[in-house]
């Protein structure tokens, strides 16, 4: 009997907390979860390189098609604009277009490994440039800058 009236006491504290029906004093409903914000990059207000960037440094280099390749979301913690790719052999300046949506975006395109035919990564801000949403699968054609030597002069 005794262990009746203690589940009864505990069971009357855990009612005290729910709101009574009927109860005029205010709004018994739950508070309503806030919506997680999430920011969203303009691709029109994206600064453009530095001029001290590689891609910036790259006027006058020449383009070369290194082909298309498809690319999801890369690391999400490393800033900047670039597109890691198996169609580069060295990190170098590039430029990017979306082939859904024509934008292209100047990035440091990155090699990893893996065949041609593999997928590539693509940072946040590179694919905000092309007005991508985050969570698709981009299919791009990717241009390597190759940038002009320095003529060597002979001495003879």
């Amino acid at each position: 009997m005794r262990i009746c009236l203690i589940l009864l006491a505990f069971s009357l504290c855990a009612c005290a907390r729910l709101p009574l029906i009927g109860d005029m004093s205010g709004d018994a409903s739950p508070e309503p979860a806030a919506e997680p914000t999430v920011q969203v990059l303009d691709p029109e207000t994206l600064d453009p390189p530095a001029p001290s960037s590689p891609a910036a440094r790259a006027v006058g280099g020449e383009i070369a098609n290194s082909g298309k390749t498809v690319a999801t979301l890369g690391d999400a913690t490393q800033s900047g604009l670039w597109l890691e790719t198996p169609l580069v052999s060295t990190t170098g300046p590039g430029r990017i277009t979306s082939e859904v949506t024509g934008r292209s975006v100047e990035v440091m395109l990155r090699p990893i490994d893996g065949l041609a035919s593999a997928g590539s990564r693509i940072s946040v801000a590179a694919m905000s440039g092309l007005g991508l949403e985050l969570t698709s699968v981009a299919a791009l054609t990717v241009e390597a800058v190759t940038l002009d030597a320095p003529a060597s002069e002979d001495a003879g």
